[in-house]
């Protein structure tokens, strides 16, 4: 059992398949509704993240578990549109579940679509975008928690 926390993150998503990679790490991350912005006029939307370090655990993984501070930016965003998330309660706690992309049409040329965030509850963000541009990176020091998240199967 290791004392030490996992190694911080930073990541970056140019296709669907590396936006996989990215939903996993955040997986079962922890937001506030306030830290969730979209910025039209810099077509991006950043969000702020308590993320549990899956990092090399497992499902039947032993303490210690950490988690840490994580931003993610979203780049060329052309809209977003929120569903089932209260705006008016900034401090509202929500769960992140995943992060999907679809594509806009069937070209294969074609990179547009839509990145949605879904969280515990049925909230979701939908961001429309040109193309998959997806960073996130964890930042500050590491904490314990006594806490892993878990499903029902």
């Amino acid at each position: 059992m290791s004392e030490r926390p996992p190694e911080l993150l930073k990541l970056a998503a140019e296709d669907a398949d590396d936006l996989v990679l990215v939903a996993a790490q955040l997986q079962d991350a922890i937001t506030m509704v306030g830290d969730l912005t979209y910025l039209p006029g810099g077509r991006r939307f950043v969000a702020v993240f308590n993320r549990f370090m899956w990092d090399g655990k497992g499902r039947d993984a032993e303490k210690p578990f950490w988690r840490c501070h994580a931003g993610l930016e979203v780049r060329s965003v052309l809209g977003a549109k929120i569903g089932g998330i209260p705006r008016d309660e900034p401090k509202g706690a929500l769960e992140l579940l995943t992060l999907s992309f679809a594509k806009a049409s069937e070209d294969p040329e074609d990179p547009s679509g839509a990145i949605t965030l879904v969280f515990a509850g049925g909230g979701a963000v939908r961001l429309d975008v040109e193309c998959v541009e997806v960073y996130m990176r964890d930042y500050g020091e590491p904490w314990r928690t006594a806490r892993r998240p878990s499903h029902p199967d």
